[in-house]
């Protein structure tokens, strides 16, 4: 894992490396495109705000904090395990704050991932001062650690004292915004939806509908309690962290083995089952709530560098797809063929760079002719919509758009399918004809009607 993850950082700096040079290459491309149209390119791409963001991201950004609460049980270690689909809970060096508070830096080979926080102070805790109540203690604990999300942790099958452990972290919640003057995240995470009846059902694709319900009438009963109680939270989900490990032998492991284990040994275990339950749902909302947009990012190329990758390609097609549907749109005469394939040729090239290609214009353009050698030159004209349709000034443009954005979003599809996914040529054609299907069938009516 740590290779791959690696291997995208570098991926995604190389890309950071192309986008601050694309304003020179769009110099160098051919006298053929108008400096307009360059213009075009530079303001969407460069001045999109979004992505300005996502590319400074890749070099500034920090390990997230998460705090979490709960009482001994209710999975705090599987938790951080599942959440970073590796044994490294157990594993990381533990930087001993109080007798009460533990911090584990969770690493990925040698690259931090996460810091994560697990405070025995709810309810439960022992002061190691008797002039400082356990409240006090959390709090302390929240003000020095600083966490850019508090996770509070509570069991699926297990509801006793949950009001006084929801009043404990109201209180806290409290006296930190008294404080500080800003409020922290809370996220409830009813941890161990595998052990809901039928408890013998492990496997989340097989949770039945009484399972299901159950987990629901679950959810229902802690947000009436939270809500009872005034405690603010920003989310609430039952998620599963069970996970079975093997060693490199395929030997199963049992936990208690674990902690006999050697560091590289411990490197080298792999999931054998997983019965994780909303846990890519629970990255969505930690993504979603992080305020600090560097600890957001950190999040990202800690526990989502794929998605990240995709969500970048993803967000450069709908901008070429604005920008190749203002180039049809131009109606230049002629050239507007060649003028739109270049554009498209740059969009191919930077979602390329994310998989780690060279970019280059050529790059695209070698993409291009791949994708359309089944179906010939026939697949380009039907995208920016030659024929009689050209000379309807405006009606001829406004469909004109249309086509060439809808094409544009096709090829992008088809680019981040076989560039960043790995599908094969052929493949990407398929998925390219099937994305320019229906609005071709869609444009071939308006075009009917246009005429």
């Amino acid at each position: 894992m740590a290779d791959n993850k690696t291997t995208i950082e570098k991926r995604l700096l190389k890309m950071k490396e192309f986008y601050s040079q694309l304003d020179k290459m769009m110099d160098e491309l051919p006298d053929v495109l108008p400096k307009d149209i360059k213009n075009l390119v530079r303001d969407k791409i460069l001045g999109d705000k979004e992505l300005k963001e996502l590319i400074d991201g890749i070099e500034n950004h920090r390990p997230p904090r998460f705090l979490l609460i709960g009482r001994t049980g209710v999975g705090k270690s599987s938790l951080i395990n599942a959440l970073s689909s590796s044994y490294v809970a157990a594993v990381s060096d533990v930087e001993s704050c109080t007798t009460e508070t533990k911090i584990y830096p969770c690493y990925d080979g040698d690259r931090k991932m996460m810091d994560i926080m697990d405070s025995r102070g709810i309810s439960e805790s022992i002061s190691t001062d008797e002039r400082v109540t356990a409240e006090d203690q959390l709090l302390n604990d929240i003000n020095e650690f600083n966490p850019d999300v508090v996770l509070f942790l509570l069991a699926a099958t297990h509801r006793d004292n949950i009001d006084k452990d929801v009043e404990f972290l109201k209180k806290v919640k409290q006296k930190y915004v008294e404080i500080n003057k800003v409020d922290v995240p809370v996220l409830v995470v009813i941890n161990k939806a595998d052990e809901v009846q039928p408890s013998r059902i492990k496997d989340p694709a097989e949770y039945n509908v009484a399972k299901k319900e159950n987990l629901q009438n679950t959810v229902t009963y802690y947000k009436r309690i939270c809500n009872e109680n005034g405690l603010i939270t920003d989310g609430i989900i039952d998620v599963s962290s069970y996970i079975e490990w093997v060693d490199s032998d395929r030997n199963s492991v049992q936990p208690s083995d674990i902690l006999e284990m050697s560091q590289s040994e411990i490197n080298s275990l792999k999931i054998d089952f997983d019965g994780r339950y909303h846990i890519d749902e629970l990255r969505e909302k930690l993504d979603e709530v992080i305020r600090d947009f560097d600890a957001k990012m950190g999040f990202r190329m800690a526990l989502q560098l794929n998605e990240l990758v995709r969500k970048m390609a993803m967000h450069l097609t709908n901008s070429f797809v604005a920008i190749a549907g203002a180039v049809a749109f131009a109606n230049i005469p002629i050239a507007d063929i060649y003028i739109l394939l270049l554009v498209q040729s740059i969009m191919v090239a930077l979602i390329a760079g994310l998989s780690g290609r060279d970019i280059s214009i050529q790059t695209g353009k070698e993409f291009l002719a791949s994708l359309f050698l089944t179906g010939g030159a026939g697949a380009v004209f039907r995208i920016i919509a030659h024929g009689a349709v050209k000379f309807i000034p405006v009606a001829g443009g406004v469909i004109n758009s249309g086509i060439a954005g809808a094409g544009t979003k096709a090829i992008g599809v088809a680019a981040i399918k076989y560039y960043i996914d790995g599908v094969s040529i052929e493949e990407a054609r398929e998925i390219f004809k099937k994305e320019n299907k229906a609005d071709t069938d869609i444009d071939k009516e308006n075009e009917d009607a246009a005429l």
